[in-house]
């Protein structure tokens, strides 16, 4: 199951922003959890991973530590083969009905 993981950085004090960096540095993803992209936003705003994960429960075990500093949106997605075959089925079964 693929996610798109967004984040906004949620406390952007000095303190912060040290504490969640010292963190990362010892951070490990949940083992079920395989990152394919992971990306910092250039304006230092956020970022964006995409995970792919056997269930909604290791993208919840990803981002819990980071809770205090960042604000997340965690979004299922496909390929976009599958989505826009799935969005023609939608668009013919809507015509013929």
């Amino acid at each position: 199951m693929l996610f798109s993981v967004t984040w906004e950085f949620v406390d952007t004090s000095e303190e912060g922003s040290k504490r969640a960096l010292e963190l990362f540095a010892k951070w490990q993803p949940p083992e079920t959890a395989a990152i394919q992209g992971f990306y910092a936003n250039a304006d230092n705003s956020g970022g964006l991973m995409i995970v792919d994960v056997p269930d909604h429960g290791t993208v919840a075990k990803l981002t819990a530590t980071w809770v205090p500093w960042l604000h997340f949106i965690a979004t299922p997605i496909l390929p976009i083969e599958e989505g826009t075959g799935l969005a023609g089925a939608a668009v013919a079964w809507r015509a013929a009905n």
